[in-house]
């Protein structure tokens, strides 16, 4: 955790200067601000990498200081500590968005093990997203290879009916009903292997070259197989 910026968000300085002494005394980087105002100030400047923030706060309370500061750094872990406990508004925090509830006083330790836990998580759905982007990209290289490759394939087959048509029309003018005859299968031939390559390509397309990115468990990468 080299180059650590905790931002403490809490209108308490007696409780903030304790946390700073020993957040400093481990190398990391911290500041503190009073309120969810200036913390949103704070971030529009200065990104951060975890955010330790009270509820009961002048102005801004912890969960609509938490809603700002998500708009600002969506992948940001939001810890809530507060002397409050309550079910409905740990559930609500959780709820908004953010990463875990302590209550205080707070041990340094488990802190540190919640920061730890955060920032653990925060750095696999980074992973998890790119691995989901790079998939996604590879998809829709293959969608442009397989579009080219039915280019390279009508194009003949197209070729083939022009010909079989001109067949036809020389046969017409020269009365060779069976030589017509045999140019029209031909013809009929090139035209329906065409529609059955499209229909065969878009079919794969649509139902096993499709990724979308809203709707998957990006989660799913990092859980544990079950033996």
């Amino acid at each position: 955790m080299d180059n650590l910026t905790i931002l403490i968000i809490d209108d308490d300085p007696h409780f903030i200067r304790p946390l700073e002494l020993k957040f400093n005394k481990l190398g990391y980087g911290v500041k503190s601000v009073l309120s969810g105002k200036e913390a949103i100030h704070y971030v529009k400047k200065s990104p951060v990498d975890i955010a330790l923030v009270d509820w009961q706060m002048p102005g801004m309370d912890g969960i609509e200081t938490l809603i700002a500061l998500k708009t600002l750094q969506p992948q940001l872990p939001v810890i809530m500590i507060t002397a409050e406990e309550s079910t409905k508004l740990c559930l609500e925090f959780m709820k908004a968005g953010g990463t875990n509830y302590i209550h205080k006083p707070v041990n340094f330790y488990h802190l540190q093990v919640d920061i730890l836990h955060a920032l653990q998580q925060k750095e696999q759905i980074k992973n998890a997203t790119e691995q989901v982007f790079e998939v996604n990209k590879s998809l829709q290289d293959a969608k442009k290879l397989i579009a080219s490759i039915q280019d390279r394939i009508n194009n003949p087959l197209h070729a083939i009916k022009n010909l079989s048509q001109m067949g036809i029309s020389k046969c017409e003018e020269t009365n060779e009903d069976s030589l017509r005859e045999y140019f029209e299968k031909i013809a009929g031939s090139a035209v329906r292997l065409n529609k059955e390559i499209g229909e065969l390509i878009n079919e794969k397309l649509d139902h096993n070259l499709t990724f979308d990115l809203e709707s998957y468990d990006i989660f799913s990468l990092f859980k544990k197989k079950k033996p």
